[in-house]
């Protein structure tokens, strides 16, 4: 590398031992922008983690709130009510759930549609005054089945 005829003699002399000054100059600026961007990827990362706990966190309290829900299911006779109130919350829990492709919102779908189903029905054994006790507690309990059944599905997806 030569320096222009008008540069002066002693500029000539300094120009080569200021070329190590200049490309450690230049290879700071980029190890700086290098370190800058595995700051910003580390806090992208720390980000999905802290969002990868917190959905982790939702997944156990749904399971918990399942399992909860299970359990109510074979511990207690409902009433038509109460099995009204859980077959909600198992909607909202279905609803709570994570899908990624058509196939999983597909199933999410029929599991609503089940779920809504059985609601109604317990809605209108609730009303239907003609029914007898025994014959209602005995379509009750068909409901509260296919409600466990369902509940088995959601846990299972």
């Amino acid at each position: 590398m030569e320096l222009p005829e008008r540069c002066g003699a002693s500029a000539r002399r300094l120009a080569p031992s200021l070329v190590p000054f200049m490309l450690m100059g230049l290879s700071g600026c980029t190890i700086a922008r290098m370190h800058s961007d595995l700051q910003d990827r580390q806090t992208r990362i720390d980000q999905k983690q802290q969002q990868l706990g917190e959905l982790r966190a939702t997944q156990t309290d749904l399971t918990a709130e399942s399992d909860r829900l299970q359990d109510d299911l074979q511990r207690r006779e409902l009433d038509a009510n109460e099995l009204r109130t859980r077959l909600d919350e198992l909607v909202a829990l279905n609803e709570a759930a994570q899908v990624s492709s058509a196939q999983q919102k597909a199933q999410q779908e029929e599991r609503r549609r089940q779920l809504q189903d059985v609601r109604r029905q317990a809605h209108a054994l609730d009303q239907d005054k003609t029914l007898s006790d025994v014959v209602k507690q005995k379509k009750l309990d068909e409901l509260k089945e296919k409600t466990r059944a369902l509940l088995q599905i959601l846990l299972a997806g």
